[in-house]
Parts: structure tokens; sequence; C-alpha cells
């Protein structure tokens, strides 16, 4: 049986490709106030990798690092990347038109290398707003939540909160998608 939860979970597993299609990032639209009552207004400190978090499986509180790769349309979810993943035009293909797709590495990588972020109310499903307060693709974040792991292996962090550690600049004749 397959629970709306894992529905949301389905986008992360698609890879993109660079084919200069913007994804969605910022929107002019303001948060829903569930969303923007998730971000911190401070660093929550010491974080681990997201790639250490998949192996240690999380156990209670856990506080997660990485980059926004793709956000879900109309809800407070995304995927983290592990930060030693380089996006497109960091370390890799120049030109890339789409350095927050992480097209110039493998689907295995991307898979292995990422995390699905969702923060739910109370009643245990993702919370529905038209925008992330304050966040776009590549952003770094430090993630407070807890991580679960479904019947199919599938990991996802349950974000209680979410605190932007840093924006990388985008290369010259770039603009971030809207």
């Amino acid at each position: 049986m397959i629970r709306c939860s894992h529905l949301l979970i389905l986008p992360f597993l698609a890879v993109a490709a660079c084919s200069g299609d913007a994804t969605p990032g910022i929107s002019a639209t303001p948060p829903s106030a569930a969303a923007a009552a998730i971000v911190l207004d401070a660093d929550p400190g010491e974080a681990t990798s997201v790639i250490d978090a998949k192996i240690d499986g999380g156990d209670g509180q856990i506080v997660v690092s990485g980059r926004i790769r793709n956000i879900v349309k109309g809800y407070a979810a995304f995927t983290l990347m592990d930060n030693e993943v380089p996006f497109c035009g960091e370390q890799c293909e120049e030109g890339c038109q789409t350095p927050w797709d992480y097209c110039c590495e493998t689907p295995q990588k991307i898979t292995a290398n990422s995390l699905a972020v969702e923060a739910r109310n109370s009643d245990g499903k993702p919370i529905a707003t038209p925008a992330l307060p304050e966040l776009r693709l590549l952003d770094g974040v430090k993630v407070t939540g807890t991580l679960t792991k479904d019947e199919h292996g599938n990991y996802t962090l349950l974000a209680q909160g979410i605190y932007r550690t840093d924006r990388p600049e985008l290369p010259d004749g770039l603009l971030w998608p809207q």
C-alpha cells in the first residue's frame, strides 16, 4: 500500500538531466505560517553529513547538514544533498545552466548522497506551503529532526527546524529559478 507521504518521496528519486528547465527555487509568494515556524534563528550546532546520517540510521533527534537539491512544489519538503558532492559548476563541467540538479554526477551517486526532508503538521501530513521561507536551491542548511526509514529502505528526515548556513553565488549569466 502506498501512503500519501510516500508519494512525496518519489520526486526525490527522479534524476533530472541538464535540460535547461528551471526547477522551482524560491517564490515571490510568502510561505505559510506553519512553514515559517520551522525556521531557526540560531545555528543548531554540530551536524552530521547526509551520508553519516544514513549509515548511522539516526537515533532520536539529529542535526544533518547539506545543500538543497530540489524543492517539492507546494510543500515544506526538499532533497538534501551531502556537502561532499560538488554541484555542477563548483568542481565539474563549466557552463551548466542548472547547477542545482547535480547532473554532472551519476544517478547512483545522487541517490546514495541525498536525503528526503519533510516538515509535517501535527496530523503527520506534510506542511502545505506556496514557498519555503528564505530558502532556495543550493542553499547550505542544517536541519534538525528525526530520521525515519520506511519498509523499502528509504530515509526521510522529519524536519522540526531549518537553519540556512550559506548561499553560494551562481556563475555569471545564471539566474535562480523562480
